[in-house]
Parts: structure tokens; sequence; C-alpha cells
């Protein structure tokens, strides 16, 4: 997948209140310093009071009001796919396989030419 996840579910199954859920990790993305805050005032926008915690990789909305969690979420898909809001993600190779190929290369070979 190349698009971010959203997760919506209600906190208990008789709850007032929901949970809102941004995942970049199926995507190459994260999140810029701006989009993290966008993201995290995103609720005082809209006039809803949840708990945000936001990561360059992800988001966690808390005690979002269930009849406005849709909406909630679209603001949150938006924002996120601003653009701006994300960067290309680097990646790196693993430590593990650093340490080899760091071995390999430093290594002496069995047999010196004549």
């Amino acid at each position: 997948m190349r698009i971010p996840m959203l997760c919506l579910e209600r906190k208990s199954p008789r709850s007032k209140y929901g949970r809102v859920r941004l995942d970049l990790f199926t995507t190459a993305h994260r999140l810029t310093g701006e989009g993290q805050e966008e993201l995290a005032h995103i609720g005082e926008r809209l006039g809803v009071r949840a708990r945000a915690t936001v990561s360059p990789h992800d988001a966690v909305f808390e005690d979002v009001p269930i009849e406005r969690v849709e909406e909630f979420a679209r603001a949150v898909y938006r924002g996120a796919t601003r653009l701006g809001n994300y960067e290309l993600r680097r990646r790196s190779a693993p430590r593990e396989i650093v340490r080899m190929f760091d071995e390999i290369r430093r290594r002496e070979p069995a047999r010196r030419s004549a």
C-alpha cells in the first residue's frame, strides 16, 4: 500500500467517544515538523477536545466524540497528505548488514597473487 492507513473505532462498545489512528508505516513518507504541529492542533481547529499523540510515523487521537469521528478522521487524512506536511522517509540498511559488509571489506584475501 502507498496510502496512509486510518482506523476509526469506539473506545468501548457503548462509549460516546472514539479513537482515530493514522499510520504512515504503509507509506514511504513521514510527517514533517509542520505536519506534526498541524495534526497536534487539528482538534482545536474543529472544536473537538481530543488528546493527540503525534510522531513522525503515526498519530493517535483519543476521546473524539463518536458523532464527529468521521469528520475528524477526514481532517486528519487531509492534514497528513497535504503537500509540505510529509517528506520521503530515508531508508538505511539494518546495522547487522552494515557490520557484515564492513567486516568483508576489512578481510585480507586468502591468497595473494604472485
